[in-house]
């Protein structure tokens, strides 16, 4: 890089640049400030000054030269580039002069920043830095276009330039810069130019390397450009700039990046060219371009419009669908080749997005194959991606005569086809023969492919004596100019079956079955007919069947009579077969005969587990068991039976015996019927004994007992059957459960049900408790109403069930209080209170209000306790002699809507004067 070779500057802010002069510069270069004096005056740059005092940027008078004019004067002048400012000044001085005539200083836009005005008070006047190695700053917040250096003359009569002054100064009046740093500021931002020399931004699709042409110009000069791509710096340029300059770098007129496109993705991209000015202003150009390098994949989904097969016209037009690219397809290439005789030529297309080929020709009659392969618009393409091969089959020569063979008799189903064939000798052309035109009607046969191959399907042809005429088409569709001819008897139909009279194939039968099995064939066509004598059956019409599997029979002509008489299910499979061979489909008829009643009809043991079930074993080998039905009588009776409900499970009938209802000996018989209707009964047991019931001995007795544990009671007391419970307190009950000779029924579940002391209520179950290894069981009585609790065991399949009630009475709950509790003779006092005891009746509940008056308590009002329970009752005394003491209280009156026994308040006294 050529930076070595120029100044560099001090550090700026962005937005700025330094230029340096004499000292402040290598060498001590001073081109950025520009001298101008008028007559006796002069200006001068002696840098770098080595340390002399005399030396330096310099403007003043000439020393001895005589007296200048008014208004002379020497400058040495730093001026900001158009659009640009000053924002400071860095430098080492010395100004000074002898006579106050004189005015030296330091101006910024003409206002003095430091020195010595004219015509003040004082002739000499000296500002120096504390030179060398000491600078002093000036900074300009405003900004400022002209910052200089200046002696001039103030004085009306001119000014006098010597005598000389001795050393170190020798001039009456100057200043020197011994080094300068001035301070540019620049917001503008450089503007970049596309040239439009290069391919790259001119919106086609690129490849390979391509160039961008650019110019880059700002009024301070362009100090770097770069290049981005999609945000990624790719390349820069560092130009040469001298920071003794006002602009220290030059315009770009013209340069130029290159880009290899082949290290980006394919697709679009973003180019930013950016140009950066000597004070860091930063412009941009941003283009957009698109790249791709890579060829596009073989097409996908090639297609022939009309197919690949032959044809009769020569053109042929191509379809396809382009694979995923970039870059656009932009053209298809190409190459035909002969698949007989060899040799292939090539070809293309161009056309933006192209997707077919409508007019390709192939050189005469032949097969073909074609490949394609893709270019995009980058002029990428890579022959080695081609699609595979499509044929084009083109072939315009008709072919000669076809003959279709003659049949002799009737042809039937199993005969699918009629052989069609060209004649000997006769004209195949290369496409082949690609089917022909059939008619059956007497007509000509156009050119319209009926049958492909060398057959004709029989199918198509009507039942009965049918003029077939074929005419050859070939594989391209080219019709022949000949037809040919023959006459064919078709009959495809199979005959009819039937077996009528056949019983339902569901039911058992229980006497012998004769089936008829018959076939009957269509009008007009082969027939049932057997065969002449002397002739196989299989000549002629005939009836085939098997029975249960049995090697076939075969009987001539229509019908054939099969007789079943054996136990059991059978199968008879028939079908019938017409004089043109045609077979029905195999009919199947089921015959299901059972002549013998059921063999076993038995009383089982009786069950220890469930003693009350009656089980009867029964069974049938052949049909089964359909059903059956358990009887009852007293023994002895001679009476009637009478029906059990009766299951059935598998091969058994179960009923069970009501041991609650029925006392005594009893009877048993079952009747059984199999699936045919065939009835047995049975009155035993499997040892052959009569099979009786004693209804007394099936099931064990039991007894439930159970009452109320009293509090307090020892632990010998026994439960009592009805006890009274406190309102708001909680009980026990227990009890036992026994079988009849005294031994405990344990593990049983009994359950308590419980119905309050109210008229219409019903009981609810409440509780299932289940008794101890003893029989004994318990149940916590929760605080409530009076009640009726059940205690009942449901039974068992050996023990019977067993019950106990237990009656539970609690006083209703009710509180009084008064007023006041002292009163005289004609004062009122309110009593009043709350029934605790709910549910209380929606109407209320009347209440007994009562005194103790001479030796026992009298009702003396009946007050209502609302539906929540409140109550109250006025009362004024009006009869009292002297003072006495009344005791009150509140009866509590059982009824049927309020399920509580009688209850009674504590008492409360007032004390009445009269």
């Amino acid at each position: 890089m050529v930076l070595a070779l120029f100044l560099v500057p001090a550090a700026a802010r962005a937005g700025t640049y330094d230029v340096v002069a004499c000292d402040a510069a290598p060498g001590g270069a001073s081109g950025s400030w520009t001298g101008m004096a008028s007559a006796l005056m002069s200006t001068g740059a002696k840098c770098p000054t080595g340390l002399a005092e005399q030396n330096g940027i310099r403007a003043g008078a000439r020393v001895d030269a005589g007296t200048a004019p008014p208004f002379s004067y020497a400058t040495q002048s730093f001026d900001a580039p158009d659009g640009a400012s000053i924002v400071s000044l860095e430098a080492q001085f010395m100004l000074h002069r002898k006579a106050n005539y004189w005015s030296v200083g330091i101006f910024a836009d003409g206002r003095m920043i430091l020195g010595c005005p004219p015509n003040d008070a004082n002739d000499l006047c000296l500002w120096s830095t504390a030179w060398p190695g000491t600078s002093r700053s000036f900074s300009f917040p405003q900004g400022v276009h002209r910052v200089y250096a200046q002696t001039a003359c103030g004085g009306a009569s001119g000014c006098a330039t010597g005598p000389p002054d001795s050393a170190p100064y020798y001039d009456r009046a100057s200043i020197r810069l011994y080094s300068a740093t001035v301070r540019v500021r620049d917001d503008s931002t450089p503007a970049v130019t596309d040239l439009g020399d290069g391919r790259l931004t001119d919106g086609t699709w690129q490849a390979g390397s391509r160039a961008i042409g650019y110019a880059a110009s700002d009024n301070v000069g362009i100090r770097s450009t770069r290049l981005y791509v999609d945000g990624r710096q790719r390349d820069d340029l560092q130009h040469a700039c001298d920071f003794t300059r006002r602009i220290p770098c030059a315009d770009v007129g013209r340069a130029r990046y290159t880009i290899d496109t082949q290290a980006l993705a394919d697709g679009p991209h973003e180019l930013r060219l950016e140009a950066t000015d000597t004070a860091g202003n930063v412009g941009a150009l941003v283009r957009s371009f698109n790249s791709d390098n890579t060829p596009p994949d073989a097409p996908e989904e090639v297609t022939v419009d009309g197919g690949e097969g032959w044809r009769a016209v020569n053109g042929f037009r191509l379809a396809w669908e382009n694979t995923d690219s970039a870059a656009p397809i932009a053209a298809v290439h190409y190459e035909l080749c002969d698949t007989t005789a060899g040799g292939c030529v090539q070809g293309e297309r161009r056309a933006e997005g192209v997707t077919s080929i409508d007019d390709l020709r192939v050189p005469e009659p032949g097969d073909y194959t074609v490949r394609l392969w893709l270019e995009d618009a980058a002029g990428n393409f890579n022959d080695g991606n081609r699609s595979p091969a499509v044929h084009l089959r083109f072939d315009d020569v008709p072919p000669g005569r076809a003959e279709p063979a003659l049949r002799e008799g009737w042809t039937n189903a199993a005969e699918i086809d009629e052989p069609i064939a060209m004649g000997e000798g006769q004209i195949v052309p290369v496409s082949g023969i690609g089917g022909y035109s059939v008619t059956v009607d007497g007509s000509d046969p156009d050119a319209t492919v009926d049958v492909r191959g060398n057959s004709y399907p029989l199918a198509r042809l009507p039942q009965g004596a049918t003029r077939v005429r074929a005419r050859a088409v070939s594989g391209a569709g080219v019709p022949s100019p000949f037809v040919g001819e023959a006459t064919i008897r078709v009959d495809r139909t199979p005959p009819v079956t039937a077996a009528p009279g056949a019983p339902d194939p569901g039911a058992w039968q229980s006497q012998p079955v004769v089936l008829t099995l018959r076939g009957a064939d269509q009008a007009e066509l082969a027939g049932m007919d057997p065969a002449p004598a002397g002739e196989p059956t299989e000549s002629g019409g005939y009836i085939e069947y098997r029975v249960d599997g049995a090697d076939p029979e075969r009987v001539r002509g229509e019908a054939a009579a099969v007789t079943l008489e054996e136990d059991g299910g059978h199968v008879v499979s028939f079908h019938a077969v017409d004089a043109a061979g045609n077979a029905s489909a195999e009919r199947t008829v089921r015959v299901r005969i059972d002549r013998t009643p059921p063999e076993l009809v038995v009383f089982e043991a009786t069950d220890r587990v469930d003693p009350r079930a009656i089980r009867v074993a029964a069974a049938d080998s052949t049909s089964g068991i359909a059903s059956g039905a358990i009887q009852i009588r007293r023994a002895g009776s001679g009476g009637g039976w009478r029906a059990l409900a009766t299951r059935r499970h598998g091969s058994r009938f179960v009923a069970q015996f009501d041991d609650d209802r029925l006392t005594g000996l009893w009877e048993l018989r079952a009747t059984v019927v199999d699936r045919a209707g065939n009835r047995a009964v049975g009155d035993r047991r499997r040892g052959g004994s009569p099979a009786l019931v004693d209804a007394g001995s099936l099931r064990g007795t039991t007894r439930l007992s159970a009452g109320i544990v009293q509090a307090h009671a020892s632990s010998r007391a026994q439960p009592l059957t009805a006890a009274t419970v406190g309102f708001g307190r909680r009980a026990q009950a227990r009890g036992s459960l026994l079988r009849a000779g005294g031994t405990p029924v344990a593990g049983a579940v009994v359950e308590v049900w419980s119905r309050p002391a109210m008229a219409g209520a019903a009981a609810r179950l409440v509780r299932r408790v289940r008794t101890s290894s003893t029989g004994g069981f318990a149940y916590p009585v929760p605080a409530g109403t009076s009640r009726t609790l059940r205690f009942r065991y449901a039974g068992s399949a050996a023990l019977r069930p067993a019950a106990s009630n237990v009656t539970v009475r609690v006083p209703a709950a009710i509180t009084i209080g008064a007023d006041r509790h002292s009163a005289s003779n004609g004062q009122a006092v309110t009593f009043s209170g709350r029934l605790r005891s709910r549910p209380i009746p929606a109407a209320g509940k009347v209440i007994d209000l009562q005194a103790f008056y001479r030796g026992r308590w009298r009702t003396f009002a009946t007050p209502r306790a609302a539906s929540g329970g409140r109550w109250h009752y006025r009362y004024r005394f009006g009869a009292t002699r002297g003072r006495l003491v009344y005791r009150f209280r509140v009866l509590v009156r059982p009824e049927a809507s309020y399920p509580y026994a009688r209850g009674y308040s504590k008492t409360t006294a007032v004390t009445v004067r009269g």
